[in-house]
């Protein structure tokens, strides 16, 4: 369910258009390709610790992105 944002993203991004894409910088393709093998890996794996981890990092990860996002498109 968690991979399904990362595509549900891309869509948006792609409805918003290429000057959209491009301000969102080389992070964003970067970060939408680790999400959704990490959510692969996620899916394959049965390690608690790894669901843990994933879930906590990925969070404080994304609060960052927003942060950097919205101080630089803003």
């Amino acid at each position: 369910m968690f991979a399904a944002t990362f595509a549900a993203d891309l869509i948006d991004t792609a409805i918003k258009g290429a000057d959209h894409f491009r301000a969102l910088g080389s992070e964003y393709p970067a970060r939408i390709a680790a999400g959704i093998v990490l959510c692969a890996v996620a899916a394959w794996t049965g390690s608690r610790r790894f669901h843990l981890l994933f879930a906590a990092l990925y969070l404080a990860y994304d609060l960052s992105w927003i942060l950097r996002l919205y101080d630089t498109l803003g």
